[in-house]
């Protein structure tokens, strides 16, 4: 059994810098190094979290315990942190998720993965865009950290493609290098357009149908979502606004997973307070459970711990109290669409 993935409400904490252990610091050399895995784990998070505009060195000092200047002294801006976060976010990606072996299927399933895991860690993905197209300019202070990372992840995509079709696995006429460059720029170009409205793409579905394009062979898209896919803690997950066309105001809300064999989905919403909503129904059945505040559900008030399930086509109306807000998790068992009913 595939060990399960725990998705942190404080991104990239379930894999923070290993920290000595205090009992083992000798020296002025340990203590730094203590610190600056400290602060650096602090700023995976923070800018995890908020992006790198949002994110302060005051706000990462407070997470560590020390004062601004104290962080200053191990990292002297806030770029040079930002460089120690962007090398972070790489070591993470490939100890989770190695493009270095031999068999080019399991590569190739590991960057599918990866895309996935990145749509947990937005303020990452936020930062990445920002900083790599900064660095496109030659005196750009990462510009060669950027042209080395790519030239790396190009070889080991080539070697995978490669692999594959020395196994006949190919559709004829594919080339390793450019399957490999385009590979790459399908993945940045998405991750621009999923930051601009993240409900308009998923991703790892998309960069599956790219490679699953590009062979004679299935996918073995089982293994792709073989991992359980863990939440703590659903409200404190961070949502973002959606219109919709049966609500009087943008509904907050994420997505948690996508079955990319049965097309389900499951999603994380937040009502606030008073908000209306329309009666309407859906393509596919869906099941509601209550997090947090008061829903109700075709009249009935559902509280913490609340449940409603809805077969595909009937109608129903679910929208929060006057007094309280409503936080739910919903799952649909395949694609859907919404029609209003008034």
């Amino acid at each position: 059994m595939a060990t399960p993935k725990v998705v942190s409400t404080t991104p990239l904490s379930p894999a923070p810098v290993a920290v000595p252990k205090k009992t083992a610091a000798r020296g002025e050399y340990s203590k730094t190094a203590n610190r600056r895995a400290e602060i650096l784990n602090a700023a995976v998070e923070t800018f995890g979290a908020g992006g790198f505009r949002k994110g302060s060195i005051r706000e990462i000092a407070d997470r560590v315990g020390i004062s601004e200047a104290g962080l200053l002294h191990h990292f002297p801006s806030k770029n040079s942190l930002l460089f120690a976060v962007l090398q972070r976010r790489d070591e993470i990606s490939r100890e989770k998720f190695p493009l270095d072996g031999d068999h080019g299927m399991t590569s190739l399933l590991n960057i599918v993965k990866l895309t996935s895991y990145n749509a947990t860690v937005p303020g990452l993905i936020e930062l990445y865009c920002i900083v790599s197209a900064e660095a496109t300019a030659p005196d750009h202070p990462a510009h060669d950290y950027f042209v080395e990372r790519y030239q790396n992840l190009r070889k080991q995509l080539v070697r995978a493609f490669t692999s594959l079709g020395d196994n006949g696995d190919l559709q004829p006429g594919i080339d390793p290098l450019s399957a490999a460059r385009n590979l790459i720029s399908l993945m940045d170009g998405l991750q621009v357009l999923w930051l601009l409205d993240r409900t308009s793409v998923v991703i790892a579905d998309e960069v599956l149908r790219y490679i699953q394009g590009l062979l004679v062979i299935d996918v073995p898209v089982a293994e792709t979502v073989s991992e359980a896919m863990i939440v703590p803690d659903v409200r404190a997950m961070p949502l973002h606004p959606s219109v919709q066309p049966i609500y009087n105001e943008p509904v907050a809300l994420e997505k948690l997973y996508e079955d990319p064999a049965s097309g389900a989905e499951h999603y994380v919403v937040r009502y606030s307070p008073g908000m209306i909503a329309e009666r309407h129904r859906h393509t596919a059945a869906h099941t509601i459970v209550v997090v947090d505040g008061k829903l109700i559900a075709n009249g009935v008030v559902l509280g913490p711990g609340g449940y409603a399930h809805f077969p595909a086509g009937v109608p129903m109306h679910h929208a929060p109290t006057l007094d309280s807000g409503a936080t739910f998790v919903i799952i649909f068992d395949g694609p859907f669409d919404v029609e209003p009913l008034e």
